[in-house]
């Protein structure tokens, strides 16, 4: 046996019990490392358990979310009708739980290839092998295809499904995977054609609407054609009726005027008359063909109503074959002096009465007074006239009834048939005193300051100019007369007149272009009152004419009260100042003195101030006679007057004092005056300063 060896320690030199010592210190050393390293391993192990624990309710918190998130994105996958599917290189095909809801396979068996391409449409198999063919050797990867297909769903039918593919190369360019979508589009699908059949049917009715409108075009043209046609043919037969029957209406008036007998005057009385008739015939026949309804002007007058009436009578004796039939009872009651229209009271007498004598029944003609004048019309014939007076058909069959009750309106009055046979007229008529003859004034017309009025007539036929220059100076008016429009235009800047009656068609110049040219004057022509007078009814040429710048229009034939009625209501309004030239509105001195005062620079803006402030000025003061401010009045005209009194506008100046002189309620009636006033010293300031400032600006 080998002997042992011995190791030194160091402390083999030491005294036994110091090295007992050594050794102890070493041992209880060694100890407490052990108790230390045993704390720490038991710590260790305590975090160790508890990370754990901790990892493990974490996994279990994450599954949990990971379960509900995929039951989400099923639940999406499924609302939204939608599958995803993955491959990956060495693996077989994976996808989502919906494609099986989507391809309708089985739940029990798994999704494969064949299971896919056994619910394709037959006639879909072909194209899907080759879009799938394409898809995995000829399309670019890294890029998703999309391509659609039909199935044959067990439980659903035929369904549109849309495959969203994309592969992935690896290094190698081997494939590497495959990911994508399907989804069920078959309800896109319908709610697309749905729309494009939509498109495609509104694309049809625009293109028939086209169609349409261009058929409506070309009709409405043929329209305005035949419109125009008839509008021509219409004037042409009213002016060669009206024509010649204004010269025998005209010249019957002045006959009247001019009868040396009673029964001179009768006989021309039953012939004017029963010209009237034809003539208010002849226009509504003209304007039933028009289809328009113009306005009805009244020009009521105090009138002997008995005399009317019998005048009527006696009328009607003389003319229908059935007069013997006619009776007529005037009551006490209706007062002799009433307010009416003459003419065309007289006119609604003659339509009902001729109407009813047509019948050829017994008339019986009962006039009393009901606040206002009440005629009862009795035909004996079981109700037949009355009945038919009161229907639609009368407008239609009987141009007379038609007018009747259009005046009737006019003078709001109505016609009733209160019993059977009997037709009751009533119109609001008012009570007047008779002075004069018949209650009428004087026929002879004046300016407002007492002249007496000059009147230009432009006509082309002789026997109308006579007849109308005879009713102008029966009316005490002096009048001159030209044979066209051209003449007319001349005439008026050679001489001022108060009015103008203007024939529409004329040779040279008719009167629409002749009235054009007067109103582009300058000065005072300019603002002449025109009257039209024309052998035409129809409204539209009357809107014409008045557009064209006539005051009023008169048709032909012309009677004597319109055309009285017609000058009197535009020479009531004419300042008088016709006849005067622009100096006499401007003191010539005293217009120069205001300009030539001022360096020559300034005097064009000076005249520019003068008539803004006279246009303005005049404004103010015609609102504020309007509007009743009394204050506001007396501020425009001390400003007006201010601005006459520098230039020198004597017209102003007097018209001023007059229309300061009047009572606000009466001042509206002067304003018409005051206005063409102002016209005519702004056009007056304009012709001086260019005659005597303008060309000699060293003055």
């Amino acid at each position: 046996m080998a002997p042992m060896a011995v190791t030194h320690t160091g402390l083999d030199d030491l005294p036994v019990e110091q090295r007992l010592e050594i050794m102890a210190r070493r041992l209880n050393r060694a100890q407490n490392a052990l108790i230390d390293a045993e704390s720490v391993l038991d710590k260790r192990m305590r975090e160790l358990d508890l990370a754990n624990r901790e990892l493990q309710r974490r996994e279990e918190d994450l599954a949990q979310r990971l379960t509900i998130e995929n039951a989400k994105l099923l639940y999406a996958q499924r609302t939204a009708g939608m599958a995803t599917i993955h491959w990956q290189s060495g693996e077989s095909y994976s996808s989502s739980d919906e494609l099986v809801w989507l391809l309708g396979i089985d739940p029990e068996k798994d999704v494969t290839v064949e299971s896919g391409v056994s619910v394709l449409h037959p006639l879909d198999k072909a194209r899907v092998f080759k879009a799938y063919y394409a898809f995995m050797h000829d399309l670019p990867a890294s890029i998703s295809h999309e391509f659609d297909h039909r199935i044959i769903h067990p439980g659903r039918g035929i369904r549109w499904l849309r495959w969203s593919l994309r592969r992935e190369l690896d290094e190698d360019g081997s494939l590497q995977s495959i990911y994508g979508s399907v989804r069920d589009i078959t309800n896109s699908r319908k709610a697309e054609r749905q729309v494009k059949a939509l498109q495609l049917r509104a694309e049809r009715r625009v293109r028939e609407l086209n169609r349409t409108t261009r058929q409506l075009e070309i009709a409405k043209s043929q329209a305005e054609e035949a419109l125009q046609a008839r509008d021509r043919f219409l004037s042409a037969v009213g002016h060669h009726l009206r024509t010649p029957l204004a010269s025998l209406t005209g010249s019957l008036e002045v006959l009247a005027i001019d009868a040396h007998t009673q029964e001179e005057k009768r006989r021309i009385d039953v012939a004017s008359r029963s010209a009237g008739q034809l003539s208010a015939m002849i226009g509504e026949l003209l304007e039933e063909a028009e289809g328009t309804r113009p306005a009805i002007t009244l020009h009521p007058i105090a009138i002997n109503a008995h005399n009317a009436l019998r005048e009527t009578q006696r009328y009607w004796q003389e003319l229908h074959p059935t007069a013997d039939n006619l009776s007529l009872t005037i009551s006490p009651t209706v007062p002799e002096g009433i307010m009416a229209d003459p003419e065309n009271l007289r006119e609604l007498s003659d339509c009902l009465i001729g109407s009813a004598l047509d019948s050829g029944s017994h008339v019986t003609v009962l006039a009393d007074w009901d606040e206002g004048l009440a005629i009862s019309i009795t035909v004996q014939d079981q109700g037949q006239w009355a009945n038919l007076a009161k229907s639609k058909k009368a407008s239609i069959g009987d141009p007379a009834m038609r007018f009747a009750k259009r005046l009737t309106e006019r003078m709001d009055g109505s016609i009733t048939i209160k019993e059977p046979g009997i037709l009751h007229l009533h119109l609001p008529l008012l009570e007047a005193p008779l002075t004069g003859q018949n209650g009428r004034k004087s026929d002879h017309l004046r300016m407002p300051s007492g002249r007496i009025p000059i009147i230009l007539l432009a006509e082309d036929t002789p026997t109308n100019r006579y007849v109308i220059s005879s009713q102008v100076e029966s009316l005490g008016c002096h009048i001159e007369t030209v044979e066209n429009g051209a003449l007319a235009v001349e005439r008026l800047k050679e001489k001022s007149f108060d009015a103008v009656l203007m024939d529409v068609m004329m040779p040279v110049m008719d009167g629409e272009t002749a009235t054009r040219t007067i109103r582009e004057l300058d000065g005072p022509p300019a603002h002449v009152p025109i009257i039209g007078i024309t052998a035409h009814s129809l409204h539209a040429e009357r809107e014409r004419l008045l557009a064209a710048g006539m005051t009023a229009c008169l048709s032909k034939p012309v009677r004597r009260d319109a055309l009285r009625f017609a000058l009197e209501e535009v020479l009531q309004n004419a300042p008088d100042i016709a006849a005067e030239a622009p100096v006499s509105v401007l003191d010539k001195d005293a217009f120069c003195q205001a300009f030539t005062a001022l360096p020559a620079s300034y005097r064009s803006k000076l005249l520019d101030a003068v008539c803004d402030d006279l246009t303005t000025y005049g404004k103010e003061l015609s609102d504020a006679v309007e509007a009743k401010d009394h204050e506001a009045v007396r501020h425009c005209a001390h400003s007006l007057k201010g601005v006459a009194l520098n230039i020198g506008a004597e017209g102003l100046l007097d018209c001023l004092e007059l229309f300061r002189k009047q009572e606000i309620a009466l001042a509206t009636s002067f304003q018409p005056q005051l206005k063409k006033m102002i016209a005519a010293t702004v056009t007056a300031c304009g012709d001086l300063f260019e005659q005597h400032i303008a060309e000699h600006p060293a003055a």
